[in-house]
């Protein structure tokens, strides 16, 4: 950490920040928002304070993990990916099939999803 920190370096400690922020941003503002929906829509049926809190927690946990998970499970099998060398990578670099000639994440996600069906029927 001390070398990145000297001279213009520092803003490396950032570097790939912005997916998971992200990610954090649109997670919270669903689960808040599909907690505040649900209880409202509860608390006008007469249901009692504790359990319209419980019912709407339920229901917005779930609703972000539903959310979540496709998401997680890409950027997983990216980064499994990416622990993987490459044949014929005699200088010990980490390169992968993934990010060697794709250069979106709509492209990696399609040969992710590809891959992981292929290697599923085997």
């Amino acid at each position: 950490a001390k070398e990145l920190c000297q001279g213009n370096n520092v803003l490396r400690l950032f570097k790939g920040i912005g997916p998971p922020m992200a990610n954090q941003i649109i997670m919270n503002t669903v689960m808040f928002s599909v907690f505040h929906k649900v209880k409202d829509v509860t608390n006008q049926s007469g249901m009692d304070e504790r359990s319209a809190s419980l019912c709407s927690g339920l229901i917005s946990g779930f609703a972000t993990a539903c959310l979540s998970t496709p998401f997680d499970w890409f950027k997983i099998q990216a980064q499994l990916s990416l622990t993987h060398k490459q044949p014929g990578s005699g200088s010990g670099r980490m390169a992968t099939n993934v990010t060697a000639r794709r250069t979106n994440v709509i492209s990696i996600c399609k040969y992710l999803w590809q891959d992981n069906n292929q290697q599923m029927t085997k």
